[in-house]
């Protein structure tokens, strides 16, 4: 996992199996991140724990995230609270469906930006 923009910008993402069980973690900057000698395994009935933050705040945002080259999820936000962090919980199904019968190894990349900043990561 890289990161590279002018926020600041820290991630890690956990991934779990369907059972609860820890498969992989990775961070960014720092080391420990995901790349194709080591991805970030998940589970087709599992979930993905991510977090994310930047050094400075980025407002009127918008974020996507692409699997393999395909829109997989996005969003914005004016974020008049003006947070420097988010996580969640994603489940793997959601963006993996059983009935597409896929496996191996896929790249994932987004980007946030807005006023204040930009984070890209792979």
């Amino acid at each position: 996992m890289t990161l590279t923009g002018s926020g600041g910008c820290q991630g890690s993402g956990t991934s779990f199996d369907g059972n609860g069980g820890l498969l992989t973690v990775a961070t960014a900057p720092g080391g420990g991140g995901a790349s194709s000698s080591r991805p970030l395994e998940v589970d087709r009935n599992g979930t993905v724990h991510w977090h994310g933050n930047t050094s400075t705040v980025i407002t009127h945002h918008s974020w996507w995230v692409h699997v393999d080259g395909f829109p997989a999820k996005s969003g914005g936000s004016a974020n008049n609270s003006h947070s420097t962090h988010a996580s969640g919980v994603e489940h793997v199904g959601n963006y993996l469906p059983s009935w597409l019968g896929l496996t191996g190894t896929f790249y994932v990349n987004g980007q946030i930006s807005g006023t204040g900043g930009k984070c890209a990561g792979a």
